[in-house]
């Protein structure tokens, strides 16, 4: 169950959501919804890995096991959970009428 979250504290969990509809009488396709993360939070070890993500500030894209992280000194490394910036889904099509929510699981900095 969601529910409006009262006091949070470091390591509380939380779910993000987006909720979109399609109020016009055409189907839409390759709708994109971009999020950036709060920076209160990082991305729940648990979510999706399909989930399309950034790392970069949404200058790149791609699922988190793809994409890695350049350090101070130059070396790279894999990117992490806590590196996520961005999240985005494209939605292929969504038809006239047609509603529903997408959402992300986070963790309290």
């Amino acid at each position: 169950e969601l529910v409006t979250p009262g006091t949070i504290v470091p390591g509380d969990r939380l779910v993000f959501g987006t909720d979109y509809t399609n109020s016009s009488a055409e189907t839409v396709t390759n709708f994109t919804v971009t999020k950036p993360l709060p920076a209160a939070v990082r991305l729940a070890p648990d979510a999706d890995p399909a989930l399309t993500v950034s790392v970069d500030g949404g200058k790149s894209w791609g699922a988190l096991a793809t994409l890695t992280v350049t350090n101070s000194d130059g070396t790279t490394r894999p990117a992490a959970h806590a590196d996520v910036t961005h999240v985005r889904w494209v939605l292929a099509s969504i038809a006239p009428g047609e509603k529903g929510r997408l959402t992300y699981p986070a963790i309290i900095r």
